[in-house]
């Protein structure tokens, strides 16, 4: 006799066992040797209390919106504070400038390029910090403009040898930066454990050692750097740095002799001015040469007029030749 199996009666699953969809997405299952996520538990202590299916959905809504909700606040506190310095006496840095391990700051996003920062110091400083001047917003000088300043001075000066011992008389030395910083925040710089600054005084290559002095509980930290830069525009980066009270320029005292510079379009404006008379304090008298320059290389010389001279001042010399524009 042949005896026949009986089919398999199906038997309905458990909770945990149904292959079940929640609005659309995968069915829950257990993790690779690992215990269950958070709404299956949810799901099975929901059915040990016997909760109807209708308000399991409710319950699991509420509770991931909760969870969406803290995962969203615990985001903004940590936004909040990865910008605390690292190392001991620490405060919160500056807004922008994110903290990387070990408490250095990320750089800022606006720094010149490889090619701009191994351009300088270029062959003739004095006439970097002048083409500098003529590139605002630039923390170092674009490189058209030091190209133009070097032809049309040279030119110049070609053409009137007298004036070859005038140079740019600068208002900041375009290498230092001075801080102002607690004594512990010296001590800190002192050891190598400061280390918010070490972008900027890489990418600037600071020199090392760096100076200093101290008057009670407040240092200043002198920086001199490589090149030459926009020491002014640096100074407001350097100052954003946590533990720093302030900073400021290198800045040149006095006067003296100097070269004035107006681009307009294609043609540039040059004043020579053979100043002299105690310009440590501000110089007496003024001896000015005007000249214009062309963006196909041509010179012409305008016009000349001293402060000694009888006559009054024409009027290329308060556009051309004032305090402002010459410094």
């Amino acid at each position: 006799m042949v005896v026949k199996a009986r089919p398999a009666t199906a038997q309905p699953l458990g909770l945990d066992e149904r292959p079940r969809t929640w609005h659309g997405r995968r069915p829950l299952r257990k993790r690779a040797n690992g215990p269950l996520n958070s709404r299956a538990h949810a799901q099975l202590a929901m059915k040990a209390f016997g909760v109807t299916n209708r308000r399991r959905l409710v319950i699991l809504s509420i509770l991931m919106l909760t969870g969406a909700a803290s995962s969203a606040c615990g985001g903004r506190s940590a936004e909040k504070t990865r910008h605390s310095s690292g190392g001991a006496g620490g405060t919160e840095g500056a807004a922008g400038a994110d903290a990387t391990p070990g408490g250095q700051l990320a750089c800022p996003p606006d720094l010149p390029s490889q090619a701009e920062l191994a351009a300088t110091p270029r062959k003739d400083e004095n006439l970097e910090l002048l083409a500098l001047k003529l590139s605002p917003g630039k923390i170092i000088a674009n490189q058209a403009t030091y190209e133009r300043v070097i032809r049309d001075v040279g030119a110049i000066r070609n053409q009137q040898p007298q004036l070859k011992g005038i140079g740019f008389f600068p208002a900041e030395d375009g290498r230092t930066i001075a801080l102002t910083v607690s004594a512990g925040t010296l001590a800190q710089m002192q050891r190598g454990e400061y280390h918010p600054w070490d972008c900027l005084n890489a990418t600037y290559h600071a020199k090392e050692p760096f100076t200093h002095s101290s008057q009670g509980s407040t240092a200043s930290v002198t920086l001199e750097l490589r090149g030459i830069y926009a020491t002014t525009l640096l100074a407001a980066d350097y100052e954003r740095l946590p533990d720093v009270v302030s900073a400021t320029r290198g800045v040149g005292g006095g006067d003296g002799p100097t070269i004035c510079v107006t681009p307009t379009s294609n043609t540039w404006h040059y004043v020579f001015d053979a100043a002299s008379g105690d310009c440590p304090g501000g110089c007496i008298d003024h001896a000015y040469s005007y000249f214009t320059t062309e963006l196909s290389g041509d010179v012409k010389a305008i016009d000349t007029w001293a402060t000694q001279a009888n006559a009054p001042a024409p009027t290329w010399v308060a556009t051309y030749a004032s305090r402002s524009v010459c410094r």
